[in-house]
């Protein structure tokens, strides 16, 4: 799947007004490991409806590009339907890939209170009919990317309903999604998901309903 560029097309007058923000965030120790709130699960709620979606997603890998990008996947699929080219008949579940392409310093990465450093993309397949829904978040790692599991923040972040085959409905739209994340570092399995979710969204906008 097409990944959206950096953020930041305004740039550097909105990094720079946004400056004041990240400060905030550290000094009320919002981010800070050690210092943050109860930890969340992953979730996604609707903007406009009382609907959300907390999916036990079980399975949770990353892999490492370099020192500012990392792809974190996050899926409840059973392993067979995870393999690129499997049947979906019958098949229920989540998978959902975060791009991080820029890594936040605290002190050196102004923050615009709209701005987004991941880009988010949740399939969901429901009795083999898939939808996708796309956008952006804001992702804060808390340790080192690169450690055998890394752990990490998602906030801010908002998706809409992009496409679907046929047979499925959208009962969400426009959603929040946000939670904590803790991925083990297997580089094999994310190649694995990467190439199972392009195949997805494909078909799903290949066939489909696509979004407003």
């Amino acid at each position: 799947m097409d990944v959206p560029a950096p953020v930041s097309c305004r740039s550097r007058v909105a990094w720079r007004r946004a400056l004041g923000c990240l400060v905030l965030i550290a000094l009320a120790g919002t981010w800070l490991p050690g210092c943050s709130t109860v930890a969340r699960p992953y979730r996604l709620a609707s903007i406009t409806t009382s609907d959300e979606l907390r999916p036990s997603l079980v399975s949770r890998f990353y892999s490492v590009s370099d020192a500012n990008t990392f792809d974190l996947y996050l899926t409840d699929l059973p392993p067979a339907a995870l393999r690129p080219g499997a049947s979906l008949a019958g098949v229920s579940g989540h998978l959902v890939r975060i791009h991080v392409f820029v890594v936040p310093r605290a002190g050196r990465t102004p923050i615009d209170t709209d701005a987004f450093n991941a880009a988010v993309t949740h399939v969901i397949v429901s009795s083999g009919q898939i939808g996708v829904y796309a956008g952006g978040g804001f992702v804060i790692p808390e340790n080192s990317i690169g450690a055998s599991e890394l752990r990490a923040r998602l906030a801010g972040g908002t998706v809409r309903f992009e496409a679907g085959t046929s047979g499925f409905t959208d009962r969400l739209g426009a959603s929040t999604v946000s939670g904590m994340l803790r991925t083990t570092r297997n580089p094999s399995m994310a190649e694995t998901a990467k190439a199972r979710l392009d195949e997805l969204a494909r078909q799903a906008r290949g066939s489909g309903a696509i979004g407003n």
